[in-house]
């Protein structure tokens, strides 16, 4: 069975720190999604904040080997968990204290953690052993 790992897209795998990882992941033969509340069409301003189209999500999601179709978005319509539920995932990494909770009292086995913990990287790969 192949690993899966979920990463949040914007405060997240914008930064290169989580970028190198997930490149990391998919060269030890993870299947990395990046499961986004950015809904698939956005053009211009996010959340009342500029932000680059979603080329970027494209562009970084490449230079990761994440594969095109592994790029979620959920259109801030629903829950990332409600995405995550039942999918196998080991673990999803976000900046959403929310949506990191919503995961951890849900009944799926998919591990949150927060990208703004100081040693999430470290954490992850002792805890899985990657």
């Amino acid at each position: 069975m192949i690993n899966k790992a979920s990463i949040d897209f914007d405060d997240t795998l914008d930064r290169l720190d989580v970028q190198e990882f997930a490149r990391y992941l998919v060269g030890k033969g993870w299947d990395v999604y990046i499961v986004t509340c950015r809904p698939d069409k956005y053009i211009g301003k996010y959340i009342g904040q500029e932000r680059p189209n979603n080329d970027y999500v494209y562009e970084v999601a490449k230079w990761c080997g994440i594969k095109e179709e592994n790029i979620i978005f959920l259109g801030g319509g629903k829950d990332k968990i409600e995405y995550l539920s039942g999918e196998r995932f080991i673990f999803h990494i976000d900046d959403s204290p929310d949506e990191l909770m919503r995961i951890r009292e849900s009944d799926d086995d998919c591990y949150p953690i927060s990208v703004d913990y100081y040693d999430w990287k470290e954490h992850l790969k002792e805890k899985f052993k990657i």
